[in-house]
């Protein structure tokens, strides 16, 4: 089943190089390129792990990629619901977490594969692999909490202004993705509690879940701004207004 992690690394890279290469790419189209990047750092370590590879060791160094993806997700719907949205140094602070980690495994533990249940144990090596699995479930919970209250509250204000709704506009699609983003890593999760026992198998799930997860959100993604764009337009008393265009009208 190793065409499941080819299949996942080339949509995640093509995905990646489509949103660079696009005409009028947005901040959003950017945070979207760069999070499928970090799709395929993830499912290249995973292939690497399940098919016994040297560089498995390496990308070790560096295989802590799941922390960023609650940030790349709270960053991405931030942009596409928040009208007034600017990047902020600050935002770099959501990734502090994964760069702590990376730092830390680099120095005291370099290439030491992050598969506990493989190798043997010491006590810094079961703290750091704990702190591992309890950051990452409340980076799960927390982010994905934060995009739906996002959403729903981008929803309400689409119900509230204009006459017209869908999926599209409301987000529908994104609470979906999301969902599947959920059970892919808590069954991450419950792999790690378990000392990869069952390594294959709950690997190819993860493997399966992102997979799927990058095709959807990169096709929606892609064509999200075309569908529904925020125009902002000067009014003549010198204020913003902000208007939604479904496919070159105003609603």
């Amino acid at each position: 089943m190793e065409w499941v992690f080819h299949i996942g690394i080339a949509q995640s890279i093509f995905s990646a190089f489509l949103l660079f290469t696009k005409r009028n790419r947005g901040r959003a189209d950017s945070i979207l390129a760069i999070w499928m990047i970090f799709i395929a750092f993830e499912l290249t370590h995973m292939f690497l792990e399940i098919s016994s590879s040297l560089f498995h060791k390496f990308t070790s160094n560096f295989g802590f990629y799941s922390l960023t993806f609650g940030p790349f997700l709270f960053l991405y719907v931030s942009e596409l619901t928040d009208k007034a949205s600017e990047f902020r140094t600050r935002d770099l602070g959501h990734f502090i977490p994964y760069i702590l980690f990376s730092v830390i495994h680099l120095i005291f533990f370099t290439n030491r594969p992050l598969e506990s249940g493989k190798i043997g144990t010491d006590h810094g090596w079961l703290i750091l692999n704990m702190l591992r699995v309890v950051t990452l479930f409340f980076s799960l919970s927390g982010y994905s909490f934060f995009a739906f209250a996002m959403i729903d509250k981008h929803k309400s204000s689409v119900r509230d202004r204009y006459s017209y709704e869908s999926s599209i506009i409301a987000l529908n699609w994104l609470r979906h993705i999301i969902i599947v983003f959920i059970i892919t890593y808590l069954l991450l999760i419950v792999n790690m509690l378990a000392g990869n026992w069952v390594s294959y198998f709950f690997h190819l799930i993860p493997a399966v879940g992102l997979t799927y997860f990058c095709f959807s959100l990169s096709y929606y993604g892609f064509n999200q701004p075309t569908l529904f764009q925020k125009l902002h337009i000067a009014d003549k008393k010198g204020g913003e207004k902000w208007m939604c265009v479904k496919k070159g009208r105003t609603i």
